[in-house]
């Protein structure tokens, strides 16, 4: 038997991590994170020091990581992913201002959960998050706009997209409409 495969998408602060960890638990499947690896501080700053090509490779190879695993989890249950392939074609096509696309071999969600937010809700939450290091809200505002937009591109042709704006809504009242349009 294959087990579902979903994967929780959209920037920054638009409640991926919180709802895919609620996904998980809710059916008992396996949370990964992508990057599967916790990266420190320091590793970051290296990773961000890279040259965008080789920036976008590195997180390439971590999809592909993730992609070999899910193969194999899904196998024994189901897998639910935050921040995979997708969040790393929209972010580079932006960085690198040029279309990028999803490359062969990378196992591709059963359903994608999209979420994304209203401009002042991003920075309200940005604004909230303590650990937040953007030079400025409105900088990193600029950039979601422009990644909204590329999601929106990959997405075109997908049917399995659920799009939710998570601007005004509690995480239960989210995570319901999630698990009903899911069928969990």
């Amino acid at each position: 038997m294959v087990y579902a495969f979903y994967d929780f998408e959209g920037v920054d602060f638009a409640g991926k991590t919180t709802l895919a960890m609620l996904l998980a638990d809710s059916i008992g499947g396996e949370y990964i994170h992508c990057p599967m690896v916790e990266l420190t501080d320091k590793q970051k700053e290296l990773i961000n020091s890279m040259s965008l090509d080789d920036r976008f490779n590195f997180y390439i190879n971590e999809n592909s990581r993730v992609s070999k695993h899910v193969e194999t989890t899904r196998s024994f249950r189901p897998v639910v992913v935050d921040g995979y392939i997708f969040r790393t074609v929209a972010t580079h096509s932006v960085y690198m201002d040029k279309e990028l696309s999803v490359p062969d071999g990378i196992i591709l969600p059963d359903k994608i959960i999209y979420l994304h937010a209203e401009d002042e809700e991003l920075k309200r939450r940005i604004e909230m998050n303590k650990t937040t290091k953007f030079t400025s809200v409105y900088d990193k505002i600029g950039l979601y706009k422009k990644t909204h937009d590329e999601y929106q591109r990959l997405f075109s042709d997908l049917p399995n997209v659920l799009s939710i704006d998570s601007t005004d809504t509690v995480v239960q009242t989210t995570f319901n409409v999630i698990k009903h349009e899911l069928g969990v």
